[in-house]
C-alpha cells in the first residue's frame, strides 16, 4: 500500500485545500511536458496524480485512511516485535555466555603436574668466624716471633757470660792459699714488661705542611679493621716487640705507604708506623 500523504508531501490531518496546493506544486514541477524524455519524471507525475485522485475524493479518502491506519498499527507492532526480538537475543547471548563460563569453571580440570624446581642454595660465608680465626693465627704468629726474639736475646746473654770454670780457675791462680767455695749455678728469671706507648711522629710528615691526601707518596687509602678490642696498635718498627707509638680505632682511614709480608707501613694523623697486614683492608 502506497503512502499517498508522503507522495504529496502532506500530513494525514491536512485539509482538502492543503492537499490541492501540494498537488499543484508537485504537478508543475514533475509535469511530463517539462521533462518529456525523462522516465523518472513521468513515473513520479503518475504517482502524484494517483495520490491526488484518492485524497481529493472524500469517500475514497475515508476508505484509504481506514486502511492507512491499520497499516500503521501493523508496522508499529512489527517494529515492537523486532525490537523485542533483538533485546531477547542479546539477553540470551549474554546470559548464556555467563552460564557456560560458570559451568566450565565449576568442572575440575585435569591435574597439572608441577615441574620440579631445583634451587641451588648459596654458600654461607662465615665472615666473622673467618676473621676471628685469622686474628688468632696472626696473634700466635706474633707471639711466636716475640718468643723467638726473647730466646735469641737470652742465648746472646748466655754466650757473653764467662763459664763458671774460668772464674774458678782464675780465683784459684790468684788466691791459691784460700779454699775455693763454688756457689751453685742459678738462672736469672726472664721478666716481661708492658711496652709503653711512645709519642712518635714522622719527622718528614711533621715538617711537610701539605696534607698526605694531596701528596703522591702513598699507595692507597683504606680502613683499619680491629679485633675484638676495637683498636689496632701502631708500632715503630715491623716486629711485635717494637714500641707502640699510636692506638688506632677500628674503621679509621689510613694511608698505606708500603706493603710487607706481615706488616704494612701506614700513616695515620701525621704519624707513620707499622700495623699487622691482616688489619689493613686490601684493594
Amino acid at each position: 500500500m502506497k503512502d499517498f500523504y508522503s507522495i504529496l508531501g502532506a500530513d494525514a490531518k491536512s485539509t482538502s485545500v492543503e492537499i490541492s496546493e501540494a498537488y499543484g506544486k508537485l504537478s508543475a514541477k514533475f509535469h511530463p511536458e517539462i521533462n518529456a524524455s525523462d522516465q523518472y519524471f513521468e513515473k513520479r507525475f503518475q504517482e502524484i496524480h494517483e495520490a491526488y485522485e484518492i485524497l481529493s475524493d472524500p469517500a475514497k479518502r475515508r476508505q484509504y485512511d481506514r486502511r492507512y491506519k491499520q497499516q500503521l498499527k501493523r508496522l508499529r507492532t512489527k517494529r515492537i516485535d523486532v525490537i523485542f526480538t533483538i533485546v531477547l537475543v542479546l539477553f540470551t547471548f549474554i546470559f548464556g555466555h555467563y552460564v557456560i563460563k560458570s559451568i566450565s569453571k565449576s568442572k575440575p580440570g585435569p591435574p597439572t603436574q608441577l615441574a620440579a624446581v631445583t634451587v641451588n642454595s648459596a654458600p654461607v660465608h662465615t665472615v666473622k668466624h673467618h676473621k676471628k680465626r685469622k686474628h688468632r693465627l696472626r696473634i700466635q704468629a706474633d707471639n711466636s716471633s716475640w718468643q723467638a726474639n726473647i730466646n735469641k736475646t737470652t742465648a746472646n746473654t748466655k754466650h757473653n757470660q764467662a763459664p763458671p770454670t774460668a772464674i774458678i780457675s782464675k780465683v784459684t791462680t790468684t788466691a791459691s792459699n784460700h779454699p775455693v767455695i763454688t756457689a751453685p749455678a742459678t738462672t736469672t728469671p726472664i721478666t716481661t714488661k708492658k711496652i709503653p706507648v711512645e709519642n712518635y711522629t714522622d719527622t718528614k710528615a711533621a715538617h711537610n705542611n701539605t696534607p698526605i691526601e694531596h701528596q703522591s707518596n702513598y699507595l692507597y687509602t683504606t680502613d683499619i679493621v680491629g679485633n675484638e678490642t676495637g683498636v689496632v696498635n701502631m708500632r715503630k718498627y715491623d716486629y711485635y716487640s717494637s714500641a707502640v707509638i699510636k692506638v688506632i680505632p677500628s674503621h679509621a682511614k689510613v694511608f698505606v705507604l708500603a706493603k710487607g709480608d706481615n706488616y704494612y707501613k701506614i700513616q695515620f694523623e701525621s704519624t707513620t708506623g707499622y700495623v699487622p697486614a691482616w688489619t689493613v683492608q686490601t684493594h
